[in-house]
């Protein structure tokens, strides 16, 4: 549980320093001369350098996971704290952005596998629930920390340096007790806390190297790479309000930076809330399916919600209920889906879950910058409120139908509809691991190769 909680706490640390930008784009376009068409540009190639650079993320299957997430944090830690803050210009602003973002496409290729690790599968919901908080109390502290600390520093500077201070203190944590699993431990499937003991037997007769041979041609499967371009077609919503919310709500609906970041904060607080939620609710039914695409409806909803509202004057209170509506519902289905997602791969093969998540990370990455750009192209008015009203109203539409896209390319994953169903296939392995447990067979190993 600890080394769940210290993952969960270096990605938010990692997801902070990836968004804080958002939090102070305002102020970054007034400082820099910067127009709305450069900062979009900016954070596309930021994305792209995750892409890149993520792929390194499978190498975690190998060399391990740990290192790649602490030391990761270490370099992003110090580029938030020391270089960001200083960037003389636009341009170099740009290429620390870029680092940055090739740092988070490593740690989001390491840190959910090291979150699937630890967790058998009729707990992977609420675990991999868990880990989406970390990109979403990241999102979380930069509206947080900035409707909270802007009005008193007044400067887009001072959020690099509490963020930086931020990412030095769990990256301390993270060095002193952030641990993993031998590969050969974590190259097995476990379905419940029971098999744990079996486990530990089983490993001492993987052979590592040839498990993880041509890993990439083991995961670049139509099961595995659908399902990534759908999740992330629909999280085209998500890289819109992380990257652009603050601007969004500034521009078309007249708040204030300060009002903008707080209306965020309740979006990403009803995210972190369903994430886990939703989570939880598939483990117990034992299916995966349903919760995602009921989680997906919902989000429909929300944007069709958000939508009618531009061009109205809509109060505070009724924005804050959409964005929640919203936010809530794209981490009830990121949850679920990486549950989904890892079995998945599990089923494919285990001990090549990083390979997987590089690929995941640089499909997502990808994806995340042609919708940036898109957006960027689409929307162009900042700041003239007429204009924006009907380019945003536009962007949402397209959103919209994204969305829509996901529902069939969901259908790749792992596991079926009927939890009854599901249940007795469940108790069915139980008895097997029941009856291994209770023989203490002189070879296990032959008795392991039939579960």
């Amino acid at each position: 549980m600890v080394h769940l909680v210290i993952t969960v706490a270096t990605t938010v640390a990692v997801y902070y320093q990836l968004f804080v930008t958002s939090g102070v784009a305002p102020l970054q376009l007034e400082h820099f001369h910067m127009s709305f068409k450069y900062y979009t540009v900016m954070i596309a190639l930021s994305n792209i350098m995750g892409a890149i650079v993520g792929v390194l993320g499978g190498l975690s299957d190998r060399y391990g996971r740990s290192n790649m997430i602490v030391y990761g944090l270490l370099g992003s830690s110090l580029l938030v704290f020391l270089a960001l803050p200083n960037a003389p210009n636009k341009e170099i602003l740009l290429i620390d952005s870029c680092l940055v973002g090739g740092i988070e496409g490593v740690v989001l290729a390491a840190s959910p596998a090291l979150m699937r690790d630890f967790s058998p599968q009729l707990s992977r919901g609420k675990v991999m629930g868990s880990w989406v908080i970390g990109p979403v109390l990241g999102t979380f502290l930069v509206s947080v920390v900035a409707t909270a600390t802007l009005p008193v520093y007044k400067t887009w500077q001072s959020q690099y340096y509490i963020c930086g201070a931020f990412g030095f203190l769990i990256f301390i944590i993270s060095f002193l007790w952030l641990r993993e699993l031998s590969p050969q431990l974590r190259g097995q499937v476990i379905v419940s806390e029971r098999e744990r003991a079996l486990v530990e037997v089983r490993a001492k007769g993987i052979d590592l190297a040839e498990s993880t041979r041509h890993p990439w041609r083991q995961v670049c499967r139509i099961p595995i790479i659908a399902p990534i371009i759908g999740y992330s077609v629909g999280l085209i919503i998500y890289f819109t309000m992380s990257a652009f919310g603050a601007i969004f709500l500034v521009a078309v609906f007249g708040f204030t930076l300060s009002q903008a970041n707080g209306i965020a904060a309740w979006g990403w607080l009803a995210d972190g809330v369903l994430a886990v939620g939703c989570g939880w609710v598939s483990d117990r039914i034992v299916v995966r399916k349903p919760v995602i695409v009921a989680c997906i409806a919902l989000t429909v909803a929300a944007i069709v919600l958000l939508t009618s509202k531009i061009g109205t004057h809509p109060g505070y209170g009724s924005v804050v209920v959409a964005m929640m509506l919203l936010s809530g519902a794209v981490g009830g289905f990121s949850g679920v889906f990486f549950a989904g997602f890892t079995e998945t791969v599990e089923d494919i093969n285990p001990a090549l879950t990083g390979a997987a998540f590089a690929v995941f990370g640089w499909i997502f990455r990808l994806i995340a910058s042609g919708s940036i750009l898109a957006l960027a192209l689409m929307v162009t008015a900042s700041n003239e409120r007429g204009d924006a009203l009907e380019q945003w109203h536009g962007w949402f539409v397209l959103c919209l139908v994204a969305e829509v896209a996901f529902i069939p390319l969901a259908m790749f994953l792992r596991g079926g509809w009927n939890p009854i169903a599901a249940r007795a296939e469940v108790r069915a392995h139980e008895q097997r691991i029941s009856e291994l447990l209770t023989a203490s067979p002189d070879d296990p190993l032959s008795d392991l190769e039939q579960v």
